[in-house]
């Protein structure tokens, strides 16, 4: 199953990201706060039961940017160079190796969309490809980003192709926004 997922906040693409800093459920950087034209936002309690449908997420901070009706897509708010970015903690849980149907290897896939109004249909921009090995308490965090041109107006997601119960939803350990550099 895949789960959609709308933007935050990350620091320079010319630097390493910033260990994140718990606050109100949220992954945030020392530098949140400070970056013009950003928007972050958190998933809203108790919406991560079933990676099948999209996450809804409540805003924290926003500056310009908007969220679609039901909360999962990013329209941009001005033309412009942007730095798009996310993060996401994986771990195992307990005893969910052992499960029937889990595979020995995790495949952690990502991938953020871009959807204009002059090509109407979803535009992969960022991918993330990786893995882990099911073992109790195993964990790693993947970051990506990319800086691309977007218009006005433009849409972005983010949708995780991971089993739900991998993704560490619960520690704030997931963030997905944009900047204008």
């Amino acid at each position: 199953g895949t789960t959609e997922v709308p933007l935050s906040k990350a620091p320079s693409p010319h630097t390493a990201p910033r260990p994140p800093v718990m606050a109100a459920g949220c992954s945030l950087t020392k530098v949140d706060v400070l970056i013009d034209n950003s928007v972050l936002y958190c998933p809203a309690l108790a919406q991560h039961r079933n990676n099948t449908k999209p996450i809804q997420w409540e805003p924290r901070f926003n500056n310009g940017f908007s969220l679609t009706a039901n909360n999962t897509l990013l329209t941009v708010p001005l033309d412009g160079l942007y730095y798009v970015y996310f993060g996401i903690s994986y771990r195992i849980p307990g005893n969910y190796c052992e499960q029937k149907g889990v595979d020995r290897i995790q495949d952690l896939h990502t991938q953020v969309f871009k959807f204009t109004a002059s090509y109407p249909k979803d535009i992969v921009i960022i991918k993330s490809i990786d893995s882990m090995t099911c073992t109790i308490l195993a964990q790693r965090f993947v970051y990506a980003g990319q800086l691309i041109q977007l218009l006005k107006n433009d849409k972005l997601k983010m949708i995780i192709h991971t089993p739900h119960e991998v993704v560490n939803w619960f520690k704030g350990g997931i963030y997905f926004g944009a900047f204008l550099s």
